[in-house]
């Protein structure tokens, strides 16, 4: 078993096998200039995925009821 605060094993599990230390390292990556485009359409993407839906379905609706709303 693992203590999440402190990533120490503090108890072996039922395997009967050894308990080993596993160790990770941290690595930076380091943004370009150019990923502000990519950041911006990927915004862009999720706020139409979340957006448009709802709105064509209230359009569909109201289309099909009849009140569109334009003479």
């Amino acid at each position: 078993m693992v203590d999440p605060q402190t990533g120490q094993v503090v108890a072996r599990g039922r395997g009967g096998g050894a308990a080993t230390e596993v160790a990770a390292n941290v690595v930076e990556v380091s943004g370009k200039p150019e990923d502000w485009m990519l950041s911006s359409l990927t915004a862009l993407e999720l706020l139409a995925v979340v957006l448009v839906p709802p709105l064509l379905g209230r359009r569909l609706l109201r289309r099909r009821n009849g009140s569109g709303g334009t003479s």
